[in-house]
């Protein structure tokens, strides 16, 4: 698996971590769920969805349950190019590997 080390991280708590990460998961059978690519900071998550499915983005520290899907909203569209610009730079940042 690829990744960062996190023992820095639980050695000392006062260590930053990443700024966000990568989430994949791809469809198999008899699982329902699509399949999906999706970044992670502290405050946001956003998921693009295989065809035919609208993308998820929520703001975790005020809806950490998930619930109020902002995107399309005028809250999302700001948002939504950080995030995008994340998972872009994540997926290159692999692709390079």
């Amino acid at each position: 698996m690829d990744g960062q080390s996190l023992l820095p991280v639980l050695k000392n708590s006062e260590t930053k971590g990443r700024e966000a990460f990568l989430m994949e998961f791809w469809r198999y059978y008899p699982e329902n769920t699509p399949s999906y690519k999706g970044i992670r900071t502290d405050r946001y998550k956003y998921i693009e969805f295989e065809k035919g499915r609208s993308p998820w983005l929520f703001d975790l520290q005020n809806d950490p349950k998930e619930l109020k899907n902002l995107f399309g909203t005028a809250e999302g569209k700001a948002i939504l190019p950080m995030m995008r610009r994340y998972l872009t730079d994540y997926n290159k940042s692999l692709q390079r590997k």
